[in-house]
């Protein structure tokens, strides 16, 4: 039997997260590995801002569900070092748990429109931290990976069909807003929740995901 590839997937609850880390799970099964004896790594860094309870409490149940191995951390995005410290301190402890690859879910799109300078930089940035921490861990194989930067929200859809994911656990999945958008009741919402900083940032991500997961049939009449 071929040895499966461990992944360590920095996860935030969004639905690039929860699809990466399903990938990161077939790597293992993929190759007849057992999940319960080397289970893939969901890393959790510090969420900041008002999203931050609800963007963890999703990646927990995505670690769940998948049967992944949930380290929380410390490590976050800030002023100083940027993404840039967050990727290394989760490349670090991947390669301290005999990791061989770390997938960073980020997306560079917005729609049907992919921002190239900045998916650019991102795979720049993993290759910069990948001979880094190959170097001083003295594992050839390790890699730092972003997987899903270039695609757009319509592929990124089509993976979740594809894969059956259940995308209503997602950070911003609210039913209620759903079921307006989807009956052209979107208009109602801003005003109702315009106050509420979590709502308010969960109507955004759905206004811009559910017309999207629609087209793939996804979601629609047999929500």
């Amino acid at each position: 039997m071929e040895d499966p590839t461990r992944t360590c997937v920095i996860v935030d609850g969004g639905l690039a997260s929860l699809v990466n880390c399903f990938i990161a799970r077939e790597r293992i099964l993929a190759v007849g590995g057992d999940l319960a004896s080397t289970p893939p790594l969901a890393f959790l860094p510090t969420l900041d801002g008002p999203t931050a309870s609800v963007r963890t409490r999703a990646a927990e149940k995505h670690a769940d569900i998948l049967g992944m191995k949930l380290v929380r951390s410390g490590a976050r995005i800030d002023s100083s070092s940027g993404e840039s410290g967050l990727l290394v301190a989760a490349a670090y402890h991947a390669a301290r748990e005999n990791c061989d690859l770390v997938d960073w879910p980020i997306q560079r799109a917005m729609g049907d429109s992919v921002d190239v300078e900045a998916a650019a930089r991102d795979s720049d940035r993993c290759l910069l931290i990948t001979r880094l921490v190959s170097m001083d861990t003295l594992r050839p194989q390790f890699k730092v990976d972003c997987p899903l930067v270039d695609l757009t929200d319509r592929q990124l859809c089509d993976m979740a069909v594809d894969m059956d994911l259940p995308v209503s656990m997602c950070w911003w999945w609210n039913e209620s807003f759903v079921q307006r958008i989807l009956t052209g009741q979107e208009s109602e919402i801003p005003a109702v929740i315009a106050k509420d900083q979590i709502q308010s940032a969960q109507y955004r991500e759905c206004l811009r995901m559910v017309p999207v997961l629609k087209e793939v049939r996804f979601i629609g009449g047999n929500v």
